[in-house]
Parts: structure tokens; sequence; C-alpha cells
């Protein structure tokens, strides 16, 4: 790692450190627990490579808000 000028200390940037890996063990936690957040962002993407919209995020809001299709895309991704 190359030297450079910081703005927090040896400790501050140590605990910093350690917050890191224990929020992406949280988070790697949490998805193992709940396999369906894959399988949506997965049928998300698929959802759009098919269709390309224009707006993703429009996109999104329409694929998100209709309960019964992301059931069933998210069963057909499996």
């Amino acid at each position: 790692m190359e030297a450079r000028d910081s703005v927090l200390s040896a400790g501050q940037q140590a605990a910093l450190d350690t917050k890191k890996v224990e929020l992406a063990a949280a988070d790697e936690r949490y998805l193992r627990e709940h396999p369906e957040v894959k399988a949506m962002v997965s049928a998300f993407t698929k959802h759009c490579l098919q269709s390309r919209p224009d707006s993703v995020r429009e996109a999104a809001v329409a694929f998100f808000k209709d309960e019964a299709s992301v059931r069933a895309a998210v069963a057909s991704s499996k």
C-alpha cells in the first residue's frame, strides 16, 4: 500500500477497517439467509436485458410494483 496523507489517525483507520470487514460479513450472512434477493436481482437483470428499457429506474418501479410478476420471475429464474 502506498504512503499517503490521511485525515484519520492509525487507530481510527484500524477501527474503520474492522467495521468494513464486519459489515461485509454481515452482508454476506444476510444474502446467504435470503437467497430470494439474488433471485430477484437476477430476474430483474434478465428482464432489463430482454426488454432494454430506456429508463431502468422506471422499469424497476414497474417490475417490482407487481408482486405476482416478481414471484413468477423469481420462480422461473431458479
